[in-house]
């Protein structure tokens, strides 16, 4: 078993896979709105994984949004 701060760790990186993969799929058709299927497929993952993570499409936005921000 992981320790606690270990599935921490391991919650945060995937949902920064998940960024990089809402990131990933607007970049590909820009003006092409994106759905669930296409961010869980790009990261790797099945919808059911992406929900573990976010509650909704617009929440995964909003954590990509607020990550790229903290880069500026």
């Amino acid at each position: 078993m992981r320790p606690e701060g270990q599935w921490d760790e391991f919650r945060q990186s995937q949902r920064e896979l998940i960024a990089d993969a809402v990131i990933r799929a607007a970049s590909q058709a820009p003006g092409v709105p994106i759905d669930v299927t296409l961010v869980a497929s790009t990261a790797g993952m099945s919808r059911k994984t992406f929900y573990k993570y976010f509650d909704s499409l617009g929440d995964a936005v909003l954590f990509t949004q607020t990550a790229v921000l903290r880069l500026l």
